[in-house]
């Protein structure tokens, strides 16, 4: 969170899955406390996670990324373009 407030700009980068099959998504993230989820968003995490970080105090935040960039490439060979999203749009 220091880093993400430092740069003023909010933008951020995502990696997800494995080397050989990764998600790269550039977008834009801003802070969500606890309190102000939208309803059930919380609940929901605490499921996956079996942790719920809103009774940990208020140094646990959250955090919203709108994407306006995703990459995707390895082992996804019945994709044609590795780009599925640019500029916010999905390209399918």
């Amino acid at each position: 969170m220091r880093h993400l407030r430092a740069s003023g700009s909010g933008r951020v980068r995502l990696s997800l899955g494995h080397t050989r099959d990764v998600v790269l998504i550039d977008g834009t993230a801003r802070v969500v406390r606890g309190e102000e989820l939208p309803e059930g968003v919380g609940d929901a995490f605490a499921a996956k996670a079996e942790w719920d970080p809103r009774e940990d105090g208020p140094g646990y935040v959250f955090f919203a990324v709108r994407p306006w960039w995703v990459q995707a490439w390895g082992t996804l060979s019945e994709m044609r373009d590795r780009d599925p999203m640019r500029e916010g749009a999905w390209l399918f």
